[in-house]
């Protein structure tokens, strides 16, 4: 309804332009590509002009006017609203878990060239719902001109740069996207890619002071255990905020941020062998420690002593050599 109300209305808006309406006279837009003969005279435009008036009247009191707007939408209406039906209808299957029916429906949609329908059909091939699950064809929509405007494409275009997901590996451009204020203000998770993007310096001058103040946001921290891995070694270094021992035991001794994070187990193993943030435990320093060993974390495989992917025999429980170990340097 609202598009036939629109319509309607810049029709007459259309008409009335090209006519002598002052102080816009529309004629002066058609007159160059006319031959003198067809161009009317002053007199003739104001006559014109008032013959308009009464067709507008009549036709409209008549419903010839309504008919001709009928056949207008009928003719060149149907084809877009039909495909942003089939967006609605796919983001409804979405909500409903009707993955397959929403794969249809934004396949469908984005045939018909519909911007909206190659977004959604995009996530659909990223995340795989009612489809296998295909990167390079997602990051190829997600690429498209009209589709990468929208700031849900740009949020994974970034992603997907900077993990070399379905395209190359690319931290500037990773940087790029995520960086942008839209995506930044829609995506939580933006700002927890943008902050590591900082943090390790990869596509950008390496700031932990930047990094320090996108990571440490509530809803990041809540969403993404990798922000509340890098906060934590920040409150444990104290370099760029105030340290803060216990918090950042706190944190790193999570379930989500030690799977997430392999270096997260031999951050947290060191803390329980020197007792920062914690009481001393050189059990469970041993067992993380070795734990992040044998995941192939570099620097706990060093403390340790490994040797081609192997811990040495050193003839006495890990446990008791860590305690000869730190009673000996303390």
């Amino acid at each position: 309804m609202f598009l036939i109300c629109a319509l309607y209305a810049n029709a007459i808006l259309f008409l009335f332009n090209i006519l002598p309406i002052p102080v816009l006279d529309g004629w002066g837009i058609i007159e160059p590509f006319l031959p003198k003969f067809l161009i009317p005279s002053e007199k003739s435009k104001s006559s014109i002009f008032k013959l308009f008036i009464y067709i507008v009247c009549f036709s409209s009191a008549s419903g010839l006017f309504d008919k001709a707007l009928e056949i207008f939408t009928s003719q060149f209406l149907p084809s877009q609203v039909s495909a942003m039906t089939l967006v609605t209808d796919g983001e409804k299957c979405l909500e409903t878990k009707d993955y397959s029916g929403a794969y249809k429906a934004f396949t469908e949609a984005a045939e018909q060239g519909i911007p909206e329908g190659k977004l959604d059909l995009a996530l659909c091939t990223i995340e795989g719902y009612g489809c296998e699950a295909n990167p390079e064809k997602a990051f190829s929509l997600f690429s498209e001109k009209d589709v990468c405007v929208f700031p849900l494409a740009k949020f994974y275009l970034g992603l997907m740069r900077m993990n070399g997901v379905g395209c190359s590996q690319d931290y500037a451009k990773a940087y790029e996207y995520l960086s942008q204020k839209d995506v930044q203000q829609g995506f939580p998770l933006a700002k927890a890619n943008l902050g590591v993007l900082f943090a390790e310096g990869l596509g950008v001058k390496q700031d932990s002071t930047k990094a320090f103040a996108l990571l440490n946001d509530e809803e990041v921290m809540k969403l993404s255990p990798v922000a509340r891995f890098y906060v934590s070694a920040f409150l444990m270094g104290g370099e760029v905020c105030k340290k803060d021992e216990q918090r950042a035991f706190s944190l790193m001794n999570d379930e989500e941020v030690l799977k997430a994070q392999p270096q997260a187990k031999y951050l947290l193993g060191i803390w329980y062998y020197a007792g920062a943030g914690t009481k001393q435990d050189f059990a469970k320093a041993a067992q993380l420690l070795k734990a992040a060993a044998d995941a192939g974390e570099p620097n706990a495989a060093q403390f340790l002593g490994y040797q081609n992917g192997r811990m040495p025999d050193y003839g006495i429980s890990l446990e008791e050599l860590l305690k000869r170990h730190w009673n000996a340097n303390k």
